[in-house]
């Protein structure tokens, strides 16, 4: 598939902002600390990212203009799921900060809590089933898919959090400690991931659905190149991907988890930023490879 980068960046960027607002909400929710500098600026960020990545999804768009049609198949496509949650998401966390600014019971102030945590962890799922839900394309098909998004999600979230509340009075040091057991928990989640579908190669009678006879291709149709080898046809080096692959552990994973465990055993501090900085550019070049890898299942009909 030939990555798109208003997509790559969109998934990235709204992702950390989704995983920031669910750690935030969870370190603040009934200590009233909601209006603490860190906090504060953990809410900035949240809304930050989450409208970046929301804008950058429409740029790959043909008729941007047209986008509002995606909101009117909410029973059948996690797309317009996931905009219409998307959507709700602002005025939830809204009414949840409205409820630490005018005092509102506790009870309150859980119920809203938990609807926005509730609503960030089911637009992760969302973005991650509308390309699970491809059968046409096996490597994306899978269950694997939106856990990936939900995991990287909390952890570049996660990152982001502990960086901002270093810089203020909240304690850290139990939050260090969660976000070195969630890098673990995903880099082990990554290893375990297939990187391409070379083991799930289609034939032309799966493309078609006979389970009777050979079908062969005689022709492909075609002299040049179409709009559908264009876009699923992108081909990269195996070479190539294998580099790239190691470049997104290091950034994602390595780099993160040696700060982490420096700041846990030291006193220095100043270093969470770059862990999170180097997360969320690993996560870019392994969402880049998430497209570059897949295959689809239309290019048996185009010699592949």
């Amino acid at each position: 598939m030939k990555p798109a980068l208003s997509v790559i960046f969109f998934t990235v960027l709204s992702g950390a902002g989704l995983g920031l607002a669910v750690w935030t909400i969870i370190a603040s929710i009934g200590s009233n600390q909601i209006f603490e500098p860190q906090y504060r600026t953990a809410l900035y960020w949240v809304f930050v990212l989450v409208t970046l990545g929301l804008i950058s999804s429409t740029l790959h768009l043909a008729n941007p203009k047209n986008a509002w049609r995606a909101f009117s198949r909410f029973k059948t496509s996690w797309l317009s799921r996931e905009g219409v949650l998307a959507l709700a998401f602002y005025p939830l966390a809204a009414l949840h900060v409205a409820s630490f600014t005018f005092n509102a019971p506790t009870w309150m102030q859980w119920i809203s809590g938990g609807a926005v945590v509730a609503c960030a962890l089911a637009i992760l799922y969302c973005t991650g089933m509308i390309y699970a839900c491809l059968k046409t394309i096996p490597l994306w098909h899978s269950w694997r898919t939106p856990v990936k998004y939900v995991l990287y999600g909390l952890l570049s979230g996660v990152l982001i959090f502990v960086a901002i509340a270093e810089r203020g009075d909240a304690a850290v040091n139990g939050w260090l400690r969660f976000a070195l057991l969630l890098v673990i928990a995903s880099f082990l989640f990554w290893a375990s991931t297939p990187s391409d579908d070379s083991s799930a190669q289609l034939s032309l009678n799966d493309a078609l659905g006979f389970n009777e006879g050979r079908v062969r291709l005689l022709d492909v149709g075609h002299t040049h190149g179409t709009f559908l080898t264009n876009e699923f046809g992108f081909r990269i080096a195996r070479e190539r991907a294998a580099m790239l692959a190691s470049v997104s552990c290091v950034l994602a994973f390595i780099v993160p988890l040696i700060i982490l465990v420096v700041e846990s055993s030291s006193s220095s501090q100043g270093m969470l930023g770059l862990a999170a900085l180097s997360c969320v550019l690993g996560l870019l070049v392994d969402r880049w490879l998430f497209f570059a890898n897949a295959r689809h299942v239309v290019m048996r009909y185009h010699g592949a």
